[in-house]
Parts: C-alpha cells; sequence; structure tokens
C-alpha cells in the first residue's frame, strides 16, 4: 500500500501541486489511530521522506 500510495503523491505533485490527498490520508490515519501501517508497508519516519513533506 505505501508504494502504491507513494506513486500517487508523486504523480499528483507533478498534476495538481496543490492536491490535499496528503492532508486526506492524515486525516484517515488520525480517525483511525488503529491501522496497522506497518501492515501496509509504511517504514519506520515515512512521513520524513521528501516526497511526504
Amino acid at each position: 500500500m505505501f508504494y502504491v500510495l507513494s506513486t500517487i503523491i508523486y504523480l499528483l505533485n507533478t498534476v495538481n501541486p496543490r492536491h490535499t490527498f496528503k492532508q486526506k490520508l492524515a486525516y484517515l490515519f488520525n480517525k483511525f489511530p488503529d491501522a496497522d501501517k506497518r501492515a501496509m508497508g509504511f517504514p519506520e519516519n515515512w512521513e520524513r521522506e521528501s516526497l511526504w513533506k
């Protein structure tokens, strides 16, 4: 899931730099804190990667 979402973010950054996908994803992670990001392939400190800033 992480790699698919990263690809989507990359494409959105290219097509529409003012997209709100990252904010919407952050909202979902906050709304569902028990979601296992590790099982979705998210590495530690993934939000620090330049693509996700």
